[in-house]
């Protein structure tokens, strides 16, 4: 397993990511929001301009697969993580922890915020695991059922 920084040759591997990750996640959830977030956020053109915009690493297999992906953005002058999927297959391994590793990393010493779906309790256990507090909570505007759960994480100070 290899976790490097994305590029434009991973458009496909990560469309097809998404492809087995969004209905795996989200349909036992919402199966509407499923469908939307498919076609709102993995295609191929959406997935090349997230690509461009932000950085992003993908986990890969020795074939190239794209097993993972994360991403990191900003939200009102901070950092960011709107993506972090693994392979429904690839989950308990490691690869999240080491795709958020990245992410952690290039944030810095700026505490990371997330969003998650309620209900998403393996999101929310994963999330509690590696340091991420809830915040607070939204609707999410489209589906006025669906709660958008906030976390926060604040880079662990040096003791010494």
């Amino acid at each position: 397993m290899r976790v490097r920084p994305a590029d434009p040759a991973d458009v496909r591997g990560v469309v097809a990511l998404g492809r087995a990750v969004v209905p795996a996640t989200y349909e036992p959830l919402s199966p509407a929001y499923a469908r939307w977030c498919l076609d709102r956020w993995w295609s191929e053109t959406e997935v090349a301009g997230a690509l461009e915009r932000l950085p992003h690493w993908v986990a890969t297999d020795d074939a190239g697969r794209v097993l993972g992906v994360a991403n990191l953005g900003e939200l009102d002058g901070g950092p960011v993580m709107w993506k972090l999927y693994v392979d429904p297959g690839e989950h308990r391994t490691g690869l999240g922890s080491r795709l958020l590793a990245e992410v952690l990393h290039a944030a810095g010493d700026t505490p990371l915020v997330l969003e998650r779906l309620s209900g998403n309790q393996r999101a929310a256990m994963f999330y509690a695991t590696h340091g991420f507090v809830e915040t607070h909570r939204t609707v999410a505007e489209a589906f006025p059922d669906l709660t958008w759960v906030w976390m926060r994480r604040t880079p662990e100070v040096d003791p010494s």
